[in-house]
Parts: structure tokens; C-alpha cells; sequence
């Protein structure tokens, strides 16, 4: 008895197992629908049993829970879906355990970050069909402090005179099918000294027609001058001029 045939062996003790045990390469074949305690398993359905259950997969020690699938779907139905941490750690999105990947990582804390580290070269890529779509940032709070705020902030461990900070690109394509810039708002140090820091606004457009008389030019540049007045230059090529005022007065020069 028991030649080449699997076996089920009830062990005659207290909590004693039940073992069930194939032969050879053979499989435990169930062709009905298991109950665990309060988990139903079901074809390819795993549910809970009891009222608003959860279903929790805890892996042993520092393991982790694997789907080996190139789509993960969440939500109940048409129901509102949240990912959230079980606890107070971060939340950090990555590819490849994060080798060589840029991450989305979102701070658990009071007034915590939503960090988006880049790779090397990598973009931030939003991309829209639409005229109509844009990026919106919504600020509700009624103070008079200014708001929303955009901080461009080039974090330099050597900043220095001259230094060119944030720019705004604006860029499209020409009649070759290239991609060119049009034009360009900068940012850059004049003076780095601490105490005594000075900044310029630059804006630049890209081969325009010169018209000194109508007030055309290539490039504009916003300094600050002696007194905390403000200097602006405009130029052309190697051609420049400068027009600064100085409490209600007004002068020009090259």
C-alpha cells in the first residue's frame, strides 16, 4: 500500500497538521474554491471573507512583495485609488531598484517635500496635445504675501561673479523640421559678495531685425546701479546701449 501514490498524513497530537504530500513531481489539486480563515481563494481571485477585511501580504524579515507583471491596477471599480506608506516612512518612486533612475519621492512629515531627483541629463518631460493644456499651480490662501512662488535656485558649492542661473528657454521648431530657441529670460549673478550681492535679468531673442529707432533689439539686460537704481541695457551684436534713471531723471549712453 502507499506504492508511487502521495499521501495525507493527520499528525495525532495536539494542533497536530495535516500534511498532504504528492508524489514524485505531482501537484495538490483543489477544483473548488479554498477558505483560509477569512481569505477565499478563487480561480485567480484572492479575497477576504469578512466584513471590509484586509488582505495583507507580509513577507519574512527584509523581503519584499514582487508582481511580476507589467501593469499593476488599483481602485475599487470607478472608486478614488490611494497609494500610501503603512506607517511614517517616505513614499519614493523608482525604476530598477533605483539604479540609474530618477525618483518621486514624497516626505512623510508635516509640510513635507514631494522631491523629483533627476538622473544625470535626464528631463522632466509634460507632454499635451492641446492648446488648452497647461501646467497650473493653485495657491488658497488669502494673505497679501506673494504667491504661488516659482524658486529657480542653482545650488553652487563656488558661486561667482557672472555666473548664469535659472533660464526660461521658449523653443519651437523652424521650417527645416529643427528644434531652435527662440528666445531666452536669464538669470545671473553680477556680484556674488556676500553683503554686497548684485543680480541681472537678461532677456534674449534670436536674429532679430535691428531697429534702433523703434526700439528693437536683441537682447535686454536689468542691473542693478549705484543707489539701488535700476540700469538697463540694450544691445545688438557688440553694440550696446544703456538707459538708467536716477530718482525721475532719465539718461542714455553707449
Amino acid at each position: 500500500a502507499g506504492t508511487n501514490s502521495g499521501s495525507i498524513v493527520i499528525a495525532d497530537a495536539a494542533n497536530g497538521d495535516i500534511s498532504l504530500s504528492p508524489n514524485g513531481t505531482g501537484t495538490v489539486v483543489i477544483n473548488t474554491d479554498l477558505d483560509v480563515d477569512n481569505i477565499n481563494i478563487n480561480g485567480n481571485t484572492v479575497s477576504s471573507t469578512d466584513t471590509n477585511g484586509n488582505i495583507v501580504i507580509a513577507p519574512n524579515g527584509t523581503g519584499d512583495v514582487q508582481l511580476d507583471a507589467d501593469t499593476v491596477r488599483v481602485g475599487d471599480s470607478n472608486a478614488d485609488a490611494t497609494i500610501t506608506t503603512n506607517g511614517t516612512g517616505d513614499l519614493t518612486l523608482s525604476t530598477n531598484s533605483g539604479t540609474d533612475s530618477s525618483t518621486i519621492a514624497i516626505a512623510d512629515a508635516a509640510n513635507g517635500d514631494v522631491t523629483l531627483d533627476l538622473n544625470g541629463t535626464a528631463n522632466l518631460n509634460v507632454d499635451s496635445s492641446s492648446t488648452s493644456g497647461k501646467i497650473l499651480y493653485t495657491l488658497t490662501e488669502a494673505s497679501a504675501t506673494a504667491g504661488p512662488v516659482l524658486d529657480l535656485f542653482r545650488s553652487s558649492s563656488s558661486p561667482a561673479d557672472d555666473d548664469e542661473l535659472g533660464q526660461i528657454q521658449f523653443s519651437g521648431k523652424d521650417s527645416g523640421g529643427g528644434t531652435n530657441t527662440y528666445a531666452t529670460i536669464t538669470g545671473q549673478i553680477e556680484d556674488a559678495s556676500a553683503g554686497s550681492e548684485n543680480g541681472i535679468i537678461k532677456f534674449d531673442v534670436e536674429g532679430i531685425t535691428t531697429d534702433y529707432g523703434h526700439g528693437i533689439y536683441e537682447s535686454l539686460a536689468i542691473r542693478a546701479g549705484s543707489g539701488g537704481f535700476p540700469i538697463v541695457y540694450f544691445g545688438h551684436g557688440s553694440t550696446q546701449l544703456q538707459w538708467h534713471k536716477w530718482g525721475g531723471n532719465s539718461s542714455n549712453g553707449s
